[in-house]
């Protein structure tokens, strides 16, 4: 049997179900998810990899997010989880081109000049890094034969590329986010599958386990 690993952008996958359905479908067993996209005659689903942060300037959200961890990593649904974290970064943009703020971005300390309109917001770090070294050891310790990789995020191209280069052995096979797609990073893949509604549907955790 083929071992499979899993490693998930978890808010690459939550922006691609924000706004576009019900909240019910960002209480998702991961474990469950990647294993229907297990050929079970042939292969086997070792681990399931979560790479996230907690937003930590809003508590609200934060208490949801690390309610949402303990589900899924002390209750058997088998994810390991790898935490990163948000930083402040400053957005400048051109106010002659009428640029709007995205209320989502929840910006801070906000200042207007003459010719930028300037603003501190949260954004996660290193999530694609923290993806990509994962892999790789993966990769070097033989850890699995089949690779998921679960994003959208262009910036693994090159990580991808560089472990079939290393390990032309193994297979990397990309599963796009709910109706998110990049041409990109399946080119540079072996095989690609998607995130459907029917997949999510199926692998909403019970109401009663919050």
């Amino acid at each position: 049997m083929k071992r499979v690993v899993a490693y998930i952008d978890w808010f690459n996958v939550y922006h691609s179900i924000d706004r576009v359905l019900p909240d019910v479908y960002k209480w998702i067993d991961y474990r469950a998810l990647m294993q229907m996209f297990i050929k079970p005659t042939e292969e086997v689903l070792k681990k399931v990899f979560l790479f996230t942060a907690y937003p930590d300037w809003n508590p609200k959200k934060e208490a949801r997010h690390k309610n949402y961890v303990r589900v899924l990593t002390r209750w058997g649904y088998w994810v390991d989880l790898i935490l990163w974290n948000f930083k402040t970064t400053t957005k400048n943009f051109d106010q002659s081109k009428n640029i709007l703020v995205d209320s989502k971005w929840n910006p801070t300390n906000i200042k207007v000049t003459p010719s930028f309109f300037s603003f501190q917001t949260k954004e996660e770090k290193q999530t694609d890094v923290n993806l990509w070294i994962h892999l790789l050891k993966g990769c070097f310790l033989d850890e699995y034969d089949i690779a998921f990789i679960v994003t959208a995020d262009t910036d693994l191209t090159c990580a991808i590329k560089m472990c079939k280069d290393l390990y032309p052995e193994k297979l990397f096979i990309l599963i796009q986010p709910y109706r998110k797609f990049s041409d990109k990073i399946r080119q540079e893949c072996d095989e690609s599958a998607d995130i459907t509604f029917d997949k999510l549907n199926a692998c909403i955790l019970p109401k009663d386990i919050k």
